[in-house]
């Protein structure tokens, strides 16, 4: 992990207390979950399944080295919940060449899982692409986890100009967890009421860049049939911006005006009398 990433997490634990009475203990910080395997992960070949069950013979290390205690911390202290965005480009349709659990990650899936199973951690939750093999992740962790999955979408929430589909799987333990409602229809209580109050489009997103901005304002500029004047603020469109202040004109004050490249049309911000209007 990135040392600026390790500071984050410190720094957010930090914040979090700072309204508590004590801050306790702060988080342990480990390095590559592939550390855990036992010797290093150099002897668990074959395909997913030959490696999962190569993992659960040889069982994990009890201890990690931490970035933030600076020693090998316990990897068994237990959690009630556990939330992980678990590598997706094996997942994702993005890569042409995803070979799902058989790609690079799928040991990583294999070592969280069996790390989750050995701790009986009551819930997890994955975030990942909606791709992601459920048959694989029913056999890592089906025979401990009740798996149901949800696809979710930021039209979810209200948000109609952003397509970034995903989806979550909770995982509840048989033994340590009770589940007593169902997601989905929770998840459909939580989208009424969102979408009740939020509701966005494409044009709330567009974004330009300076460059975008000045081809914007040559194309106006063009159209008017005057030259393109670089000194304008682009991010304006081409709009000067100028100053009059107690320039008396038909005996009202000019406090601002300004005017567009080619418009005949002078807009003026005038007091009337203590009244600003727009003319």
């Amino acid at each position: 992990m990135d040392h600026a990433c390790q500071q984050l997490i410190i720094d957010n634990h930090k914040w979090m207390h700072s309204s508590l009475p004590s801050m306790g203990l702060l988080p342990c910080i480990f390095g590559n979950i592939l550390d855990q395997l036992v010797g290093g992960g150099h002897g668990h070949t074959g395909d997913f399944v030959q490696k999962s069950e190569s993992v659960e013979v040889q069982g994990l290390t009890s201890k990690q080295q931490c970035s933030t205690h600076g020693r090998e911390c316990s990897l068994q202290e237990p959690v009630q919940i556990d939330v992980s965005g678990l590598p997706c480009p094996d997942n994702s349709r993005a890569n042409r060449k995803r070979k799902y659990e058989e790609g690079p990650s799928g040991l990583v899936y294999i070592t969280w899982a069996q790390r989750h199973k050995m701790n009986q951690t009551p819930l997890l939750l994955i975030e990942n692409v909606p791709d992601i093999n459920m048959k694989a992740m029913n056999h890592l962790l089906g025979h401990d986890y009740i798996l149901i999955q949800l696809f979710v979408s930021p039209s979810d929430t209200g948000h109609t100009g952003v397509n970034r589909p995903r989806t979550y799987i909770f995982c509840s333990h048989k033994k340590t967890c009770r589940y007593l409602y169902c997601i989905h229809e929770a998840y459909k209580q939580v989208v009424a009421m969102l979408t009740s109050h939020i509701s966005t489009s494409p044009r709330d997103y567009l974004t330009s860049s300076p460059l975008q901005q000045r081809l914007e304002c040559e194309r106006v500029a063009r159209a008017r049939g005057v030259p393109y004047q670089p000194e304008t603020r682009p991010d304006l469109y081409a709009i000067r911006l100028f100053t009059a202040v107690a320039v008396l004109l038909c005996g009202c004050t000019i406090l601002f005006g300004w005017y567009a490249q080619g418009s005949e049309r002078l807009v003026l911000l005038v007091d009337f009398g203590g009244e600003a209007k727009v003319g």
